[in-house]
């Protein structure tokens, strides 16, 4: 029990210094950003599938089942769709609040007009699933009960994007909670999706369509 309680922790931690250092404004719109976070996700990939694999999880996970693209595509385009209307009244582009849309943006790069960032964008999500929804999701399951897996990992998911609330500040809006509030809503989808489905491919196809589309800036008619 007290391993999962430091696993968690550790991972938790991880991410956010990874974060907090990946998303200086330094970075901004650079290939360094992700390989940043490319590098500090894949260390802890590796250690969370050896985990699994040694727990006789990584299989079960990691299987693939017909129908699994097509529910996680789909679910990503229905969520990608809400996450949208929901910073319609968040950060509207018409209010000063936009201005903590434009800094995501910034620092996201133009991922879906160079190869390079769509590429590192796509394994970053792969092994963000791997880490939260394979690893961690199990070890709260385990630490807690079933009930708590997704709510518990998915707050966990938010609390590690904290340092970005700061990095991703607009001069005069002040801190930037749209990364935290992104987290916290869609890691609950893709977490109920892996609970649902004990796999992670609908979760990290979910996750995939959700994050190419809204990387990039949304239709100026939604704002």
């Amino acid at each position: 029990m007290v391993n999962h309680y430091r696993s968690i922790a550790l991972v938790t931690c991880a991410v956010a210094a990874t974060l907090g250092i990946s998303m200086r404004p330094a970075n901004a719109g650079s290939p360094k950003l992700w390989l940043m976070l490319l590098a500090g996700y894949l260390g802890l990939a590796v250690w969370s599938a050896l985990t699994l694999r040694r727990e006789g999880e990584l299989g079960a996970v990691m299987r693939v089942r017909s129908g699994d693209l097509t529910a996680g595509i789909l679910t990503g385009l229905v969520v990608m769709g809400a996450g949208l209307l929901a910073l319609r009244y968040i950060a509207p582009l018409t209010r000063p609040r936009g201005a903590w849309l434009f800094r995501v943006y910034a620092h996201a790069g133009n991922v879906q007009g160079e190869a390079l960032l769509t590429a590192l964008l796509l394994v970053v999500v792969v092994l963000e699933e791997l880490v939260w929804r394979g690893f961690v999701q199990s070890r709260v399951r385990a630490a807690w009960d079933l009930r708590a897996a997704v709510p518990v990992t998915a707050v966990l998911y938010a609390l590690a994007h904290v340092p970005t609330v700061f990095t991703l500040a607009a001069p005069g809006i002040g801190p930037n909670p749209l990364l935290v509030l992104a987290a916290l809503g869609f890691g609950l989808v893709w977490g109920f999706l892996a609970l649902f489905t004990g796999r992670l491919l609908p979760s990290i196809m979910c996750h995939a369509v959700v994050s190419y589309f809204l990387a990039a800036p949304a239709p100026s008619w939604l704002f």
